[in-house]
């Protein structure tokens, strides 16, 4: 089966959103630098109009509402790359940090399409940093994966993932396939920016059909980024990196992602474990990791209940959602800018922490 362009139909803009005048534009600019900066990330000018919060607006507007007197006293430019005033310096960080990534990339996409192989696995995804090229060889270097599975082997499904990440781990690369869903819970409930974010930022490895049913099934994203609605894509620094998943530029889109593999061992392999005998052994997998994380302390038993169901498996690093928007609303409250109603709140978002 052969890969082909994704195609994601725009949303138009609700009626919420703000208008096309040009403070509404830069203020929708703000936000975008405002966010990216808790990563320390600087914008390119595809980004900031891809990422714009909440407005709807062509390259070329976007271009010229940045040469606004307003914009020119809030926002600084350096080495190509646009950040909140007196942060310009971190271009350099970014450019590193790419660097970096670059020699990520070939790894994620091999162990990606892997995990693609694997029985009921509908879609794979690159989240977290290296999404964004932003991963600090200084840190935790982890490749984190987001998983669709078929209903009813979520949990037998991800006991194979994990044995391939362990597998992983003995030449030295750290896998972390760190939330699942089944095909039948794509529609996330939790709606802001934050969540909206990771799902536009998500880079696909394997599964494209499943991977565009998800943003469908999710398009209210374009409440919050109207002009994220289409396919992602990464620009590698290093133009021989994963040179059969990029395109002439350099650049690897999602439309570049294998299908979900469905080979004859992998088809031959789910009409076996489909069979109800292993229901109990779906049951026993989510179970056994519940009760151990309640008995180490990291969940409570009603955090395991929400954490841990037939349906997903949710993130267990979580508690970087708070710290991430009261850091946000600070940068916003400098700019005199208004927090959006659905940020307000402290919720329980899934997904990893990317930029």
């Amino acid at each position: 089966m052969r890969a082909t362009a994704l195609e994601i139909p725009l949303v138009s803009p609700p009626g919420n959103l703000p208008g096309r005048t040009s403070s509404g534009l830069e203020e929708a600019m703000l936000r975008a630098l405002a966010y990216a900066d808790v990563f320390d990330y600087p914008l390119s000018l595809e980004e900031i109009h891809r990422y714009l919060d909440g407005s709807q607006a062509s390259k070329e507007e976007t271009l010229s509402i940045l040469s606004s007197h307003r914009m020119r006293r809030e926002v600084g430019r350096l080495q190509g790359f646009y950040a909140l005033a007196g942060r310009e310096k971190l271009a350099g960080t970014r450019l590193r940090r790419a660097q970096f990534c670059a020699r990520l990339w070939p790894r994620a996409l091999r162990y990606g399409r892997c995990i693609g192989r694997l029985p009921f696995v509908r879609l794979v995804a690159v989240t977290g940093g290296l999404a964004m090229n932003n991963v600090d060889s200084d840190g935790d270097v982890d490749i984190d994966y987001f998983v669709v599975t078929e209903p009813r082997r979520l949990w037998l499904c991800r006991l194979a993932v994990l044995a391939l990440t362990k597998a992983a781990s003995r030449f030295g690369f750290r896998l972390c396939a760190n939330y699942f869903l089944s095909e039948q819970a794509m529609r996330v409930p939790e709606r802001n920016i934050y969540t909206a974010r990771e799902i536009c930022q998500m880079v696909p490895v394997a599964g494209m059909e499943t991977y565009g049913e998800l943003r469908r099934l999710n398009a209210w994203t374009s409440d919050f980024l109207p002009n994220a609605a289409q396919e992602p894509a990464i620009r590698f620094l290093d133009r021989r990196c994963a040179p059969a998943a990029r395109s002439a530029r350099g650049t690897w889109r999602a439309s570049g992602a294998a299908p979900a593999a469905r080979g004859a061992l992998k088809s031959l392999a789910e009409v076996i474990f489909r069979k109800r005998v292993f229901d109990p052994l779906e049951g026993w997998a989510m179970n056994r990791l519940s009760r151990k994380l309640v008995r180490l302390g990291h969940l409570t038993e009603a955090e395991a209940r929400t954490t841990f169901t037939p349906d997903w498996q949710k993130s267990l690093r979580l508690g970087k959602y708070p710290a991430i928007m009261e850091a946000f609303h600070r940068r916003l409250d400098r700019l005199g800018l208004a927090q959006r109603g659905p940020e307000r709140g402290r919720q329980n978002i899934p997904l990893p922490a990317s930029s």
